[in-house]
């Protein structure tokens, strides 16, 4: 008896795609950070706007029937992004079609192939996430955002400074021996104090860091005796990210260790807001699994599994990221 594809994909759809969605940013600090504050949009690219880059030119003072300045100068722009489409192929054999049998057998050949799916979908998202954007046709991640002197949303740096982030690229100075050492210009506790003030303004500052092992390693070697994670945020973004911290920096942000991090990006830390960077998804591609074909040349069935999103920004300024040797890593 051959297997009836439009149940299995009911059961797919229903059963294990949001579950499947879930697992994906629960394997991960920072992508679990993103998906809680996730934006959803449609279009054809993704537009985040206003964007504040002046201040109002038409100010001063004034006494009795004095002239005021009232021309208006620009002051906000919008940075439009371009969506990026994952996918991840679910194949079932012909000799799959012909030896499956029972609701038992299927759903155990689907629970297999949903949690192969699951894996390589994470690992995309999460180098997506941590990326430089030199292939566009991947999500640019963090090391695109939080950088100088690029193009991001539109809008090119190089001759509109406002729109870089706080970048310290310094991996001859912030060696480990450094980073520990009191009395050095680059211990650990003064460089993350000086990037952690260019990514504050007023009351606005990082809600989360998200680093390699070996900074976590460096900071609890200088202030672990001292200063512990507690649990007492009141269900804002950082609370889905308890289980994942072990410090918090100024009480203010939870300091995060990411797997991903550490293997594609050692020696990196970042200071994020969730309130200036985000992910996007299309309201048509957030995690959709399409129909299963017949390919001429394949003898079986194939589908996929959509993912059509970007890592997005509205402020590079409000973020800091610092790149160190990577000698800080545990060996």
């Amino acid at each position: 008896m051959s297997l009836d594809y439009n149940e299995i994909e009911a059961m797919m759809r229903d059963n294990y795609l949001v579950q499947f969605s879930d697992n994906i940013f629960e394997s991960s600090a920072a992508l679990k950070y993103f998906r809680a504050k996730a934006d959803i949009q449609g279009g054809d690219n993704i537009v985040k706007t206003p964007i504040l880059y002046a201040e109002t030119k038409a100010k001063g003072s004034v006494k009795g029937f004095g002239t005021m300045n009232i021309n208006p100068n620009e002051q906000f722009t919008k940075a439009i992004y371009t969506y990026v489409r994952l996918y991840v192929s679910i194949t079932v054999s012909k000799d799959e079609e012909d030896y499956t049998s029972g609701d038992l057998g299927v759903m155990r050949m689907i629970e297999a192939k949903m949690k192969a799916a699951e894996l390589s979908l994470t690992k995309l998202l999460s180098q997506g996430m941590i990326s430089d954007g030199s292939d566009a046709n991947y999500p640019h991640g963090v090391r695109k955002i939080i950088n100088i002197d690029r193009s991001l949303g539109g809008i090119n740096s190089t001759t509109e400074p406002w729109w870089d982030g706080n970048v310290l690229l310094d991996t001859t100075n912030f060696s480990k021996a450094n980073l520990i050492n009191p009395e050095s210009d680059y211990y650990i506790l003064k460089v993350l104090r000086h990037y952690w003030n260019k990514a504050k303004h007023n009351n606005d500052h990082p809600d989360i860091i998200v680093c390699s092992q070996g900074w976590e390693d460096c900071l609890e070697e200088e202030v672990g005796p001292y200063q512990r994670y507690i649990n007492d945020s009141k269900g804002d973004v950082t609370q889905a990210n308890v289980e994942f911290a072990d410090f918090t920096y100024k009480k203010k942000a939870p300091f995060l260790v990411d797997d991903i991090v550490s293997d594609e990006a050692p020696g990196e830390l970042y200071m994020l807001n969730s309130d200036w960077i985000d992910i996007t998804f299309h309201e048509k591609g957030n995690f959709f699994l399409d129909s299963f074909i017949r390919p001429a040349n394949i003898a079986g069935r194939v589908a996929q599994i959509f993912v059509v999103c970007q890592f997005t920004c509205r402020g590079p300024r409000m973020l800091s990221r610092i790149q160190a040797n990577s000698d800080i890593e545990p060996s």
